[in-house]
């Protein structure tokens, strides 16, 4: 990811906002055991994502930052909230955890936010046969040879 995307007088720390973004993934994502399963965060760490997995996070983050610019809330979004929320409310509202962009009391900007990160669907993070975690859709195990 870049080191800091600009956005007029603000800046966003894409970086900052991919941090916060896996870390919420982690924490609200549980591993399935017979026991009923505890939240990745207990067991499992950011490098522990698969390459394939980061690689997914890293698109999708900055995939919704260029949304972001594109529809002109950039700014507005930066000053109105840290790297870390935008990063931990996008992975929270795309996912409809019932909480995210649209219970910060940001109004419009909150409303546009939620609606952009409902657009990417659900991004499911799991526990694979190897110990790393992956996301659904985007599963690359070790020693696979991709077409």
């Amino acid at each position: 990811m870049s080191a800091t995307a600009a956005t007029h007088d603000l800046t966003i720390d894409p970086d900052a906002v991919l941090r916060a973004y896996i870390i919420a993934a982690l924490w609200s994502e549980t591993d399935v055991t017979e026991a009923g399963g505890d939240p990745l965060d207990v067991h499992y760490g950011p490098d522990d994502l698969a390459p394939s997995a980061r690689a997914a996070c890293e698109r999708d983050v900055a995939s919704f930052l260029a949304v972001l610019a594109e529809v002109d809330v950039a700014d507005r979004a930066a000053a109105l909230m840290s790297d870390a929320h935008l990063g931990h409310d996008f992975l929270l509202t795309r996912n409809g955890h019932g909480a995210g962009f649209w219970d910060r009391g940001n109004g419009a900007v909150g409303d546009i936010l939620t609606t952009w990160a409902h657009t990417f669907g659900e991004a499911c993070f799991y526990v694979g046969d190897d110990k790393m975690i992956y996301v659904s859709g985007d599963e690359t195990y070790a020693g696979e040879v991709s077409a």
